[in-house]
């Protein structure tokens, strides 16, 4: 089994979770060591096969930073293989953090042509970003605030 760590910057607990969404995360916890992973790791089915992901708590302020913390536990930053993932994430997180405050690194990167270029053919909203984990793929799981990415940095 390969360990893929999902994000960092907010970790979520049951105790805060309102009823239903304990319902729903100890149904995943028990999936989740059904398939090896440990009991607070997520286990995703991707086209690349099983992972286990985790959001850890941390104070990093890049995506290098992030990258290497993940490092430090044998994993890689991970992307979002679809909406499926990036609910249960959003869900896990709101159980504790206000909409408003945190903020998550994932593994999505602007592309080397698309760096520095406005919204263009070649560099849309969907082409001008990838994954860096190796294990997402597609963009399903691109989730941008409405008129994102309009590409100015």
């Amino acid at each position: 089994m390969q360990i893929l760590l999902l994000a960092l910057c907010i970790s979520s607990t049951l105790a805060d979770c309102p009823a239903a969404w304990k319902t729903f995360l100890n149904s995943q916890m028990e999936e989740n060591t059904a398939n090896g992973c440990e009991a607070d790791w997520k286990f995703v089915n991707r086209p690349s096969g099983g992972w286990c992901m985790k959001i850890f708590p941390s104070d990093v302020a890049s995506f290098e930073d992030a990258e290497k913390a993940c490092k430090a536990v044998d994993a890689t930053l991970s992307g979002l293989q679809d909406k499926k993932e990036a609910f249960f994430i959003q869900t896990s997180i709101l159980a504790q953090v206000p909409e408003s405050s945190g903020s998550l690194w994932t593994g999505l990167r602007r592309t080397k042509k698309c760096i520095g270029q406005k919204i263009t053919a070649t560099c849309t909203n969907l082409t001008s970003f990838e994954w860096t984990d190796g294990s997402s793929t597609g963009t399903d799981g691109f989730v941008f605030q409405a008129g994102q990415p309009d590409n100015k940095k």
